[in-house]
């Protein structure tokens, strides 16, 4: 949720104090008082905190925006190389009079990153990644 826990994460990391790999979950708001307002080139400065070498994922929460911003930090963090978290109950925005729900909305996502040459992951792809982190060290 700030810069400062991110930096101790990396920190952590570097020290061998996480198990790998980690995944980072970017919380961007307009209406909490916490991070980066919630645009896209404050998304921007989350990806470039992040060193190339970090063993892990990181994701883009829009949490209680509206819906032509998070949408566009959902396009932006597809275009940086990171992923996206959406559902309704983080971001309720109506769009055209009506509230799509969660499996539209992620069909709607993987649809974004494929027109974007990016590949959804499977159940089995996260599984995989994540595997190592998923067991007690």
């Amino acid at each position: 949720m700030e810069p400062g826990g991110l930096r101790t994460v990396i920190s952590l990391f570097r020290d061998g104090q996480y198990v790998h790999p980690v995944l980072l979950k970017f919380f961007m708001s307009d209406r909490m008082g916490f991070g980066f307002p919630a645009e896209p080139q404050y998304l921007d400065v989350w990806a470039g905190l992040v060193p190339p070498d970090f063993d892990g994922e990181w994701l883009v929460l829009p949490y209680g925006v509206d819906y032509a911003k998070s949408m566009a930090l959902w396009r932006r963090a597809i275009e940086l190389g990171g992923h996206v978290r959406v559902g309704v109950g983080d971001s309720p925005a109506v769009v055209d009079g009506f509230l799509p729900t969660n499996a539209e909305r992620v069909a709607q996502m993987a649809a974004i990153a494929r027109d974007m040459g990016r590949e959804v992951a499977t159940l089995t792809d996260v599984r995989e990644r994540f595997a190592t982190a998923l067991v007690p060290a």
